[in-house]
């Protein structure tokens, strides 16, 4: 499955949006990150759903995930129209976006419940079953995991905590 976290920006200076794929090994209990993209996208010129189910037929994904916000109704019906335009056989499923600012030993706002998302799934990877391909080494979801708790950015590190909500 692919899951997309979207920038809420559409300008250049914006946040990219985070896209992972995943795929799941139940009977090795593990999970694997196959492919991803962090770059900035728009909703607008339709790169963002292009891109997105691009990275499905690559990674051969029939589950499409998009976060979204309450009043995201532009959103949904664009990747909608982008999957049947090109005749795909993907399910889309809506995650909702998590609001809620936090306070604590994170930080506070939402920086803060970012990190302490992130933080969840640190024991997957010290019990080595969250496993990248060798090809996403030193891409955008590794660097921010290595200055984890405070990367640059947290777009693909942000897209990987939706993990868990998605197997649900």
């Amino acid at each position: 499955f692919v899951i997309v976290d979207p920038a809420r920006t559409a300008n250049d200076e914006g946040c990219p949006t985070g896209m992972l794929a995943f795929a799941v090994d139940a009977h090795d209990h593990k999970i694997w990150v196959r492919d991803e993209i962090n770059d900035r996208l728009s909703i607008i010129d339709g790169s963002l759903s292009r891109q997105a189910v691009d990275l499905c037929k690559r990674t051969n994904s029939q589950i499409l995930l998009v976060e979204v916000d309450g009043g995201d109704d532009f959103i949904k019906r664009e990747f909608m129209e982008e999957v049947a335009r090109r005749g795909q056989n993907i399910q889309l499923l809506w995650i909702e976006a998590k609001k809620k600012s936090v306070e604590g030993d994170y930080g506070t706002g939402l920086e803060g419940r970012k990190r302490r998302d992130a933080q969840g799934l640190l024991r997957w990877y010290k019990s080595k079953q969250i496993i990248h391909e060798h090809k996403l080494k030193d891409g955008p979801l590794e660097k921010q995991q290595l200055d984890f708790p405070f990367p640059n950015g947290f777009d693909s590190l942000d897209c990987a905590s939706h993990l868990f909500r998605a197997m649900d």
